[in-house]
């Protein structure tokens, strides 16, 4: 019989699945989906978000929040503007979970 070791051993380290869970809780709003869908075409700011969800800038910027959070949203800030991507260790698990970018 295996110790418990020895079952642990045959599954990717604690960490990882750390940071798989804590991505994980990015994907469990529909907006936050309909966000990740439009990232994987590209760069965003919050008002190109916004303007093509048809909802009010403080949800898309609350959402981004908690993809950021989540480390599937990378932010980089450039003078006053602020552009979202997505996490490039992420691009896989983003892609299977929303399907392929359509737009």
């Amino acid at each position: 019989m295996e110790t418990h070791g020895e079952v642990l051993d045959r599954y990717q380290p604690a960490e990882w699945a750390l940071a798989r869970a804590k991505a994980m809780r990015g994907f469990d709003h529909p907006i936050r989906l309909q966000i990740l869908q439009i990232l994987q075409g590209g760069e965003r700011q919050v008002k190109e978000i916004w303007g093509e969800l048809g909802v009010l800038q403080t949800v898309v910027s609350q959402h981004l929040a908690v993809l950021r959070e989540s480390g599937v949203v990378c932010s980089e800030r450039a003078k006053v503007t602020v552009k979202y991507s997505i996490n490039p260790e992420y691009e896989a698990l983003v892609a299977a979970v929303v399907g392929e970018h359509r737009k």
